[in-house]
């Protein structure tokens, strides 16, 4: 049970870096459109 926790733990840390990345890049392309 407990490696279960793990994996669902990895899959949420992935998933979260990869929507601060993608947060990231849009926020530099919205900047990029503004100026």
């Amino acid at each position: 049970m407990k490696k279960f926790f793990d994996v669902i733990d990895v899959v949420v840390g992935t998933i979260n870096q990869t929507m601060a990345v993608y947060g990231l890049l849009l926020g530099v392309i919205v900047a990029f459109i503004n100026v």
